[in-house]
C-alpha cells in the first residue's frame, strides 16, 4: 500500500501516536487559540516525523487521501469549516472513540452514510450505535505503558504492529476505486 496523507484532528493523543505507527503522513489542524480540536502537534508524546502540523488558514490548500473524523463536532462543523469542496469529497473513516450517550441502545450515529466507514474502538461501541448506512468494523485500541519489562514491550509491540495493520486495511478499504465519494459528498 502506497503511503497515504491523511487528515485528522488532535484529539486523543495516545490514539493519535498509535495511528502513526500505521507509516501514512497525518496532518492535523492548529489554531493561533489551540481551541478544541485544532491543538496541533503537543508536548507529552514521543511523535515520529509522519506527523505534520498545518495552520488552520492553510489547511484547503492541502492535498490528502482521506479524512479522519474523530468526533461529532469534526464531522458536522470542523470540516465544514475549513475542509474545501473537494477534501469533504474524499474517501472517509469516522473513529468513533465513545459509546452513545443519548441512549445506550437506539441512537443513530452521525456518519449514516455509505461513503463512510465508521471504526468503533470496542466491540460493545459497535454493538450499541445503529451506523444505518454505514460500514462499520472494530479495530480495538491499544495502550502502551512506558517504562516495562522486555517481555512487556514484545507484547506491546506486536499489539502496535497488529493495531497498526488493522488501520492500513481500514485506509485500504476506503482508498479503493468502489470508495471514490466522501462523507459530505
Amino acid at each position: 500500500m502506497r503511503r497515504l496523507r491523511i487528515f485528522t484532528w488532535n484529539i486523543r493523543g495516545s490514539y493519535l501516536y498509535y495511528l502513526l505507527h500505521s507509516g501514512h503522513d497525518f496532518y492535523v489542524p492548529r489554531k493561533f487559540d489551540r481551541s478544541e480540536g485544532f491543538i496541533g502537534i503537543t508536548d507529552g508524546y514521543p511523535w515520529s516525523s509522519n506527523l505534520h502540523e498545518v495552520p488552520v488558514d492553510r489547511i484547503k490548500e492541502q492535498q490528502f487521501d482521506t479524512v479522519l473524523y474523530q468526533s461529532r463536532k469534526n464531522y458536522l462543523e470542523d470540516a465544514i469549516d475549513i475542509l474545501s469542496g473537494e477534501q469533504l469529497r474524499l474517501p472517509s473513516i469516522y473513529l468513533e472513540h465513545d459509546p452513545p450517550r443519548e441512549s445506550p441502545t437506539d441512537s443513530k450515529h452521525p456518519a449514516d452514510d455509505p461513503n463512510i466507514l465508521v471504526v468503533h474502538v470496542t466491540a460493545f461501541n459497535k454493538r450499541m450505535w445503529d451506523c444505518g448506512r454505514s460500514p462499520s468494523i472494530i479495530i480495538e485500541h491499544g495502550a502502551l505503558e512506558w517504562g516495562q519489562s522486555a517481555e512487556k514491550t514484545a507484547i506491546d509491540r506486536f499489539n502496535i504492529d497488529r493495531f497498526a495493520d488493522d488501520w492500513n486495511k481500514a485506509f485500504a478499504f476506503v482508498t479503493n476505486t468502489e470508495h471514490k465519494t466522501g462523507a459530505h459528498a
